[in-house]
């Protein structure tokens, strides 16, 4: 008879052989990594991942897409394999096709088009699934006419247990313009994670205190959603525990919960003995204080008060809960161990934001973090910044939320029931309240089922097309109010200033550890047109799908003309204001950062524009009540911005460089300017900001000694393809011309020449290389010889490898500035020339 240990083993080979877990694989936390404009998109049924994508475009659109895909089975393996064919023309073969290798999942995709209409490239990357659920390191595979070219448009998930669900192509103008991309991680799901499921039971909301529903309404609704715990937030100075009238309604609120079972809280911003020994006196059905640790002032955050604090609550029955600030916005190094030294029965709220900096992001769950202990998760279901009057039904972020707090231990949630002025169970949102409480039960089950299920109790026979409407004011709501996924302008309450979403960005910098998050923080900080260009993208993206939304929404109320369903459309008008409106408070911002490095007087102009139309838009406030919130802030916004413009005025990083650059000139210091010069052209952070100071650096390489001996008959002119570079070849300082900058523009200031003339033009090149350099002028010839470029020369290089002087006859110049950057004649060579001291002389 075999051992049981041998038994055993024997088992466990099997369970890999076999490709089969103990646990159940899962895919959750539904994300999308790219969402811009797109033709076509489609996101795999519900359990399944990515396996195989083509494209074909014709006729400035993307016509044709295959998505193979595989379900995902319990056991990890893939299974079901299909392929869906989409578009105007489905059936067309593709132009760019790839399918992956058994057991290989795609984790990232990119494209590339070019003319006629044609995907000339798809880039698929992908790893290998493995037996335990885990993926392989990623390889990439690629198809198209020209498989080894850059992607246009690109997306890669880094993370390893992350794989595609869903993606999509937009073509235009013979390149690929827009991507969507969606993924859903995977998890073996063990026994451990199942206990900690179990023991997710804690169903709690928060009211602020002076502004409650009825108690009838909220009796009803602690039934309705199970809830074991209400907690009444009070104002920072405590101002309703003076009011007699409040005393009562929130003394009976108190006992009302307890008679149902429910456990009642009190919020308070102080560690105050006087303060809860009130609240302990004034309400006996407390069950014990939230203390807000962002409220708390810096010397009360300490164990000895807090300790102190535990034993009043401990002595008077009650429990202390501590509500901890998000880990961006406070001192997460100081806090665990400060958390680790009070009794274990002190309980945590931490809040769940969509951005948590990666080093505090386990911490907060874990008994590494602030010990075992039971935590509660902190929920904003209305995470846009105008509240629950605008639809922001977020249920696929609450899935991935609660699954990671299960994951982690915690024991329940909290969510604010009363925002803006608004009980949310009557607004929009209900729908993600409602969501939100079952998903608790179960945050692995489908969503689309819910989804049915709940917009049906909501909108009857219009349930699919008022939740089609609906389902994207997610996305909608992300690409309006964030930055590239980021909390940048709003810090929960109103409009930042330029300095404090500055603040909030070094934070984010400093906490993260993510190389790619670092490099997105890095853009908004220091952004360039490309950034500018982005987010604009970004905000028609959104407008885009607010388009859609009310389609679905006129849709739906033809289908059900209820009153509930106009008022959707009237919401996602709302909507499209708030689309609006923030596309001018990112440009401002962007704008005035841009203008803090590149100086430009055009980059001024258009921040000075987004101004001007944001203060339209406050002006307009008072019609639109429900959405106020949008515009709190916005006077100190344009003030801040203002500010940071005037100080730009003398500090921008560029015209400082330049500047000093002159005075080098000005000194007679040639050498040390060439240099200054050369390291500014050369600068990768100057690069993106050069081509606005065209006319500046003409008019500096004009006066550079180290060049030429400057002349007041002829200007050096860059821009286009006239971006030459500036090197010391042979120990002499030259213009450099190259593949992508092959022309040197010059001028000679002044109209047109009447009559024309004859001139000579002389200058130094060096001899390396066989070919030619050519050279054109703007002439008096008829246009058959090629009248605004005719040509001279060529010069025959010889490749001697040194400075040579050659001349040049130039017969009846008419030097009308009709080349290129208004310039009268030019120097042409895309294999490279090295030229300098030029000078022009009539004949």
């Amino acid at each position: 008879m075999l051992s049981f240990s041998k038994f055993t083993f024997i088992f466990y080979f099997a369970l890999t052989f076999y490709h089969i877990s103990l646990g159940d694989f899962v895919l959750f936390d539904d994300r999308i990594d790219a969402q811009q404009k797109t033709e076509i998109r489609y996101d795999v049924p519900n359990g399944c991942v990515v396996t195989g994508l083509g494209f074909r475009a014709a006729y400035d659109n993307i016509t044709t897409m295959h998505c193979r895909y595989h379900r995902l089975l319990p056991n990890g393996r893939l299974a079901d394999p299909k392929e869906v064919h989409l578009g105007s023309e489905p059936e067309h073969a593709c132009e760019a096709k790839v399918i992956l290798p058994d057991g290989w999942v795609a984790v990232g995709f990119g494209a590339a088009g070019e003319p006629e209409w044609d995907v000339t490239l798809l880039r698929i990357w992908a790893r290998r699934l493995n037996a335990d659920g885990t993926l392989g390191e990623m390889k990439t595979y690629s198809d198209g006419f020209k498989p080894d070219r850059g992607a246009e448009r690109e997306i890669t998930i880094t993370e390893t247990d992350r794989i595609l669900t869903g993606a999509g192509l937009r073509f235009h103008q013979n390149d690929i313009a827009g991507l969507y991309a969606r993924s859903k991680r995977i998890l073996n799901l063990d026994e451990r994670h199942r206990r900690n499921l179990h023991g997710f039971t804690g169903r709690a909301w928060v009211l602020d205190a002076d502004r409650i529903p009825s108690l009838d309404k909220l009796d009803s609704d602690i039934k309705k959603f199970h809830l074991g715990r209400i907690d009444l937030r009070f104002s920072k100075g405590g101002s309703e525990l003076h009011d007699n009238k409040a005393i009562r309604a929130l003394s009976e609120l108190s006992a009302s919960a307890r008679k149902q079972g429910a456990q009642s809280y009190a919020w308070i911003g102080a560690g105050s003995h006087e303060t809860i020994q009130e609240l302990f006196r004034k309400f006996p059905y407390l069950t014990g204080v939230v203390v807000d640790m962002a409220e708390l002032p810096a010397g009360q955050q300490t164990g000895d008060v807090l300790r102190k604090l535990y034993a009043l609550c401990h002595k008077a029955g009650r429990r202390l809960c501590l509500r901890l600030d998000v880990c961006a916005d406070s001192n997460h190094v100081k806090i665990p161990p400060l958390v680790r030294s009070l009794p274990k029965d002190v309980s945590l709220i931490v809040p769940f934001d969509e951005y948590q900096p990666e080093g505090c992001r386990t911490a907060a769950f874990n008994a590494t973090g602030y010990g075992k202990r039971d935590i509660t998760i902190e929920l904003d279901l209305t995470g846009c910044p105008t509240g629950p009057m605008l639809p922001d039904v977020r249920m696929n972020k609450h899935t991935s939320r609660l699954t990671q707090a299960v994951l982690n231990g915690a024991k329940g949630f909290i969510v604010h029931a009363n925002i803006s002025d608004h009980y949310l169970p009557d607004t929009f949102n209900a729908i993600s309240l409602y969501a939100l409480h079952r998903l608790a039960d179960n945050p692995f089950q489908p969503t689309d089922v819910l989804w049915n299920e709940l917009s049906s109790i909501r909108y009857g026979a219009a349930a699919n097309e008022a939740m089609a409407a609906l389902k994207l004011t997610e996305s909608t709501n992300d690409l309006i109010f964030r930055m590239f996924g980021l909390p940048v302008l709003w810090d929960g309450r109103k409009i930042s200033s330029m300095a404090a979403a500055d603040k909030r960005l070094q934070r984010y910098c400093k906490a993260s550890s993510s190389a790619t998050t670092k490099k997105v923080l890095h853009e908004l900080l220091e952004p360039t047109d490309k950034t500018v260009e982005r987010i604009r993208q970004d905000t028609e993206t959104a407008l885009w799908l607010i388009r859609q939304s009310a389609a679905s929404a006129e849709s739906a109320a033809k289908i059900n003309p209820t009153a509930e369903v106009r008022t959707l459309i009237q919401a996602l008008e709302r909507l499209r204001m708030a689309a609006l409106f923030w596309q001018e408070v990112k440009e401002a911002y962007l704008l005035a950062k841009l203008y803090a490095t590149d100086g430009a007087p055009g980059t001024r102009t258009a921040a000075e524009v987004s101004l001007k139309k944001l203060s339209g838009f406050a002006e307009h406030q008072t019609a639109m009540r429900d959405v106020a919130s949008m515009f709190k802030g916005t006077d100190a916004f344009i003030v801040s911005v203002e500010n940071w413009l005037k100080d730009c005025d003398k500090t921008a990083v560029l015209p400082r460089n330049f500047a000093c650059v002159k005075e080098l000139i000005n000194r007679r210091l040639d050498e040390a300017a060439a240099e200054a010069f050369v390291e500014i052209l050369r600068s990768d952070r100057f690069a993106p900001h050069l081509s606005k100071h065209n006319e500046t650096i003409g008019d500096i390489a004009s006066s550079l000694n180290a060049l030429w001996v400057p002349s007041k008959t002829l200007r050096v002119v860059r821009g286009g393809d006239g971006r030459w570079q500036v090197q010391k070849v042979g120990g002499r300082w030259c213009w450099v011309l190259g593949q992508k900058t092959p022309c040197l523009y010059l001028n000679v200031p002044g109209g047109p020449l009447e009559p024309p003339a004859d001139y000579v033009l002389s200058f130094e090149y060096f001899d390396k290389g066989d070919w030619k350099i050519y050279f054109h002028y703007d002439s008096d010839y008829p246009s058959n010889l090629k009248r605004e470029y005719h040509p001279v020369g060529p010069l025959q290089l010889t490749n001697t490898g040194t400075w040579k002087n050659a001349s040049l006859v130039l017969t009846n110049c008419r030097f009308a500035s009709s080349q290129n950057n208004d310039a009268d004649m030019r120097f042409v060579s895309g294999t490279g020339a090295y030229i300098r001291n030029i000078r022009l002389q009539r004949k």
